[in-house]
């Protein structure tokens, strides 16, 4: 029974890490960096004619903006 009670600090410490591990796991995952306009194929560029520089410009960015490859989609500068 002793060792029952001097390891349920160490349990609830472990829960309390997994709970953290999920939360930060579901904040990353939660959103996209990418601007929310339609999607397009700057990675393609200049075969899919969509540069993100000019993309975002055109929507009311004024600093622009770059591709990210991964995503496939442009990340528009506000600042």
């Amino acid at each position: 029974m002793l060792s029952r009670v001097k390891a349920l600090p160490r349990f609830a410490a472990a829960i309390a890490v997994a709970a953290a591990l999920v939360f930060g796991t579901t904040q990353a995952l939660a959103g996209s960096p990418c601007t929310p306009l339609p999607p397009h194929s700057c990675k393609y560029y200049p075969q899919s004619g969509v540069d993100c520089v000019g993309f975002c410009v055109t929507n009311g960015y004024p600093y622009g903006g770059e591709c990210l490859t991964g995503l496939d989609c442009c990340l528009c500068l506000e600042k």
